[in-house]
């Protein structure tokens, strides 16, 4: 091999060392941040989870189920195929509710004092929000506000698009409950400490405010782009800290700040790494993952019941 050849190999590899150190220098100025509000959400959200209802006082909402003394005529029985996958009864303020989910077409609510199909109302429905705000303390009046299906602190809420019915209390706590207006059940409530802590931990954590989560496919391929960076930036960095290793302490050719990124870089370097990747794979980019069984559906497992039988 000749001089020549030797020293356009050695510029090459001049040329491509720097040219990785300079990637990983400012992808890392770039997804520093990104990367730092990952890692400290998540420790947050170790002690303050996404806000959910207190279990026990959402329990508590449906009154004692009072039939009305006479049935009205419940066309409704007769629609969808007549058959049923589930029904549930319950109360809802004096609206005694019957719940049907057919086993096509959406679920529909019947009031059983007039045998109509339709959304709770509002007014039958703030009687199950001020039972369930008193249940935690707060007793001032609801004051509904609309109905939801994209707020920000229900858009993962099962059932968010037949609607819930939300509700204010004033008072410290600011309390916000949400009801369905399919069941009648709290399936939401938020005060002004579990919003903060949210915009803390679980909406950075998740890449979560409803700007981007309203739109699913926006937010996955963002996830999915921003994973799939940090990957890289992880293995760059990775492979310099290998390069950059010596024999004998402190290990390395750098000094003070850079020796600490360094040593601690390749001590944590692969957990980052498989912590990014699992996360980018749970986005099933590609479809990669996608099963190609048919779901099964839960009307093979439990049954159906016919209008007459319910």
């Amino acid at each position: 091999m000749t001089a020549v050849t030797i020293s356009v190999h050695h510029y090459i590899r001049k040329r491509l060392l720097r040219t990785l150190y300079i990637t990983h220098r400012w992808l890392g100025i770039s997804m520093g941040i990104l990367m730092m509000s990952w890692c400290l959400s998540g420790m947050v959200m170790l002690w303050q989870p996404w806000p959910t209802p207190d279990r026990v006082s959402a329990e508590k909402v449906h009154g004692l189920f009072h039939l009305p003394t006479h049935l009205p005529l419940i066309n409704a029985l007769n629609e969808y195929g007549a058959r049923f996958q589930s029904f549930r009864l319950s109360m809802t303020g004096f609206e005694p509710v019957l719940t049907l989910v057919p086993i096509s077409g959406p679920p529909v609510s019947i009031d059983l004092r007039t045998g109509r199909a339709g959304s709770i109302t509002p007014n039958d429905a703030s009687m199950n929000a001020a039972a369930y705000a008193s249940s935690v303390g707060v007793q001032s009046p609801p004051v509904f506000t609309g109905t939801t299906t994209d707020d920000q602190w229900v858009l993962d809420t099962p059932g968010r698009l037949t609607g819930f019915e939300r509700f204010r209390f004033s008072g410290p706590q600011e309390l916000v409950v949400y009801i369905s207006s399919l069941t009648g059940d709290v399936v939401q409530a938020t005060d002004t400490s579990s919003r903060a802590w949210s915009w803390m931990g679980a909406i950075p954590h998740w890449l979560y405010p409803a700007i981007l989560r309203r739109n699913p496919l926006m937010w996955k391929w963002t996830v999915i782009l921003l994973a799939g960076i940090g990957m890289f930036l992880t293995a760059t960095g990775l492979s310099i800290g290998l390069l950059r290793l010596r024999r004998r302490w402190p290990f390395s050719y750098y000094r003070r700040w850079h020796l600490a990124h360094h040593l601690g870089g390749m001590m944590f370097g692969l957990l980052a790494l498989s912590w990014i990747t699992t996360g980018f794979f749970t986005m099933n980019p590609g479809s990669v993952f996608a099963s190609e069984r048919e779901a099964r559906s839960a009307v093979h497992v439990t049954g159906s019941v016919t209008g007459e039988e319910v």
